[in-house]
């Protein structure tokens, strides 16, 4: 209570395709027959934020609040620096393959994944800490009263 805090999660992109074997976009027709469908999965700077001792946002209408929140996100052009990264932004992809054949094969998994990420970076700061603390105790003690 005596240190408000902003949580949030923040996604530059995400974009999702159907590609060949070689990882290539590729359109889908009904009359196509193909047994391993291929799925790319693209993923910019996906960020979770806690920071501490933030004063109280305010915004005219829900445009605005748009606005302001969109310049939050973090891009290579227009890094946050502002923020206390839980988890630092991170770009990565995500291989899919599914197999569609309706009878099992056993050599053939139904579904692979194979994710790719350039880092992960995760840290917790003091104040972090004390205001997490500070959360589970307000909870336990909302519990308590509830009983």
């Amino acid at each position: 209570p005596g240190h408000p805090f902003a949580l949030g999660i923040t996604l530059e992109s995400i974009h999702a395709e159907t590609t060949n074997e070689d990882w290539e976009p590729t359109f889908l027709t009904s009359d196509t027959h193909i047994e391993l469908i291929h799925k790319l999965v693209s993923l910019q700077n996906l960020a979770v934020y806690w920071n501490p001792d933030t004063p109280t946002s305010k915004f005219k209408d829900a445009k605005d609040m748009g606005k302001k929140m969109a310049k939050m996100i973090h891009t290579e052009s227009r890094p946050q620096w502002q923020h206390h990264w839980l988890l630092n932004p991170i770009c990565g992809s995500l291989k899919v393959v599914m197999n569609k054949n309706p009878i099992p094969d056993m050599l053939i998994p139904k579904l692979t994944l194979n994710f790719v990420f350039d880092q992960i970076a995760l840290s917790l700061e003091s104040h972090q800490y004390r205001d997490l603390l500070d959360v589970f105790d307000y909870f336990s003690h909302y519990t308590s009263y509830q009983r």
